[in-house]
């Protein structure tokens, strides 16, 4: 008769397939004095020139925000962790003028928080929401990898001149406005986003996991009666297929056919085959 152990979910896992997620114990809040720069494991969701309002329709939106919002109610409903920060740094591309896209980054960052917070139930300070202004850092890494021509006269404007609406006038300027046509229709799509998405993640005792596995151990060394006392009080429906071999083992065949039967409706496979044992030896 099968009595296995009982696995909780584990955000470790879902971090294996999102790398967004992270455990708390990389969380560093989030500082304008560190240059912000693309991350390849980070999330990012789009917005059209000079917008702030989130549409699902623009870009590959739609499946981000899927991906964030079912990552964020998985480890949420797991019972062995849960999120205890989302960081999400809203950004804008150079265009313009400084003051308005300091303004565009915030809201784009406040957006994206309201449309998880609509979706996902979780307390208002686990949210660490930031404005972080024009992309210059990722701008200035695109131009460093790419082959333009200009890409070290790009590279001086942007190192060597403070002002940052004087710094956007001069690569305008720059041959005749050839490098700025090139930046605007290839890179600055990229960085009107809501950007650096991260969760971190910590972890919770299953306490449920726990008491059941106790419950198997102790049916393994014949101690059934000790793990139906265990067991009975306890609230949680991973228990159901534990306390059906335990009755079944201290003669209680009645209350073990029950047992199994709800472990089954709760899917438990396992329990499947249990059932069908007690039937046959029962002759049902």
């Amino acid at each position: 008769m099968v009595h296995a152990e009982t696995q909780g979910g584990h955000a470790e896992q879902i971090a294996v397939r999102e790398p967004v997620l992270k455990p708390i114990s990389e969380y560093k809040p989030y500082t304008r004095d560190i240059p912000l720069r693309k991350m390849k494991d980070a999330l990012y969701v789009h917005f059209p020139v000079g917008k702030w309002d989130l549409r699902e329709d623009f870009r590959d939106n739609e499946a981000t925000l899927a991906r964030i919002v079912d990552m964020m109610r998985r480890v949420k409903d797991d019972k062995t962790s849960s999120i205890v920060k989302v960081v999400i740094v809203g950004l804008a591309s150079i265009e313009g003028s400084v003051a308005f896209n300091e303004h565009l980054a915030g809201r784009r960052a406040e957006v994206l928080k309201d449309y998880l917070d609509a979706r996902v139930d979780m307390p208002d300070g686990v949210y660490e929401v930031v404005g972080a202004g024009e992309a210059w850092a990722d701008l200035r890494d695109v131009i460093a990898e790419s082959d333009l021509d200009e890409r070290q006269e790009l590279l001086q404007i942007i190192d060597n001149t403070p002002d940052e609406n004087l710094r956007e006038q001069r690569i305008r300027k720059l041959n005749g406005g050839r490098p700025y046509q090139y930046l605007k229709q290839s890179v600055f799509a990229d960085q009107r986003n809501s950007g650096y998405i991260r969760a971190y993640y910590e972890a919770v005792p299953d306490k449920g996991a726990e008491a059941i596995n106790r419950a198997v151990a102790l049916v393994r060394e014949g101690r059934d009666a000790e793990a139906v006392t265990l067991l009975e009080p306890l609230d949680d429906e991973r228990k159901w297929n534990t306390l059906g071999v335990a009755y079944f083992k201290t003669g209680r065949r009645a209350e073990a056919v029950e047992c199994f039967e709800r472990a089954v409706k709760a899917g438990d496979s396992e329990a499947a085959g249990n059932l069908e044992g007690v039937r046959a030896v029962e002759g049902r």
